[in-house]
């Protein structure tokens, strides 16, 4: 091949190259990768305010909310009975009858009010009278009402504060306006079963829902299931709708269980 020959290849591979190369700096630049923002959407906040009757609710209440398809947050408040707000609150849960609930109310369920000793005391079962005496104050001990019973001494009475609504429950049930000066105050049903728990002497009252294999129950033989059972009252300031309406429906339908 001719020198001439050559230069004319070498010089058609540099314009071949040439030409690649401005090829290459003409193609557009990539865009930038750009980082997408998850947008999370803020929660619908439901406050409930419930009596310390009813904690035994929580995980329901809570179970009730998680069904819930609009991002919805629940707060629970526990409220003395008399401190129930309708004006602070979405919902207010209350075990029996209030006294003229201010807007909306509804049965969502149903619990009994259980008569409870320590699981030493043999006594199995009272009627109303009887236990009538033993909060009145007319009956100081066990062996008044059981000649055989093990516990000696005065029998210990435990009570809650006189506007709480397992009290009223109880002084309804026994239609009793007063309660021994003797009888000890629990501030809530925990409190109450563990007392009982502790001494043989004692004798108290709750939830049936709160009871535990701590204590035992005592059968008030003259008084009727219906009569011991007392309704749990879900109350909002109107009639609830969409959701919410959906989370007191799956509230009453698990209690109906």
């Amino acid at each position: 091949m001719s020198t001439k020959h050559t230069f004319t290849i070498l010089c058609l591979l540099a314009a071949v190259a040439v030409s690649k190369l401005f090829l290459a700096s003409c193609q557009p630049t990539p865009p930038e990768p750009t980082a997408t923002l998850a947008i999370i959407p803020t929660p619908v906040l439901w406050h409930v305010q419930h009596t310390s009757s009813l904690r035994w609710m929580t995980p329901l209440m809570n179970q009730c909310t998680q069904e819930q398809q609009d991002n919805t947050a629940l707060i629970t408040s526990e409220i003395s009975a008399p401190h129930l707000d309708p004006n602070e609150a979405d919902f207010l849960l209350y075990w029996g009858e209030p006294d003229k609930p201010a807007g909306y109310a509804a049965t969502v369920g149903w619990d009994e009010l259980a008569v409870i000793v320590h699981p030493a005391n043999t006594i199995s079962h009272l009627e109303l009278d009887g236990l009538r005496a033993i909060y009145s104050g007319s009956v100081l001990s066990w062996r008044e009402l059981d000649e055989l019973s093990p516990i000696k001494g005065d029998i210990k009475v435990w009570s809650y504060a006189e506007n709480e609504d397992v009290q009223q429950n109880l002084e309804a049930l026994l239609a009793l306006r007063t309660i021994t000066p003797r009888a000890y105050l629990a501030p809530d049903p925990e409190a109450m079963l563990e007392a009982i728990s502790r001494d043989p002497a004692a004798i108290g009252f709750l939830p049936l829902r709160s009871i535990d294999a701590s204590v035992r129950t005592v059968e008030a033989v003259d008084a009727s299931v219906q009569a011991l059972s007392f309704p749990i009252i879900l109350i909002s300031p109107t009639e609830p709708q969409g959701a919410q309406r959906e989370w007191a429906l799956c509230l009453q339908d698990n209690l109906s269980d």
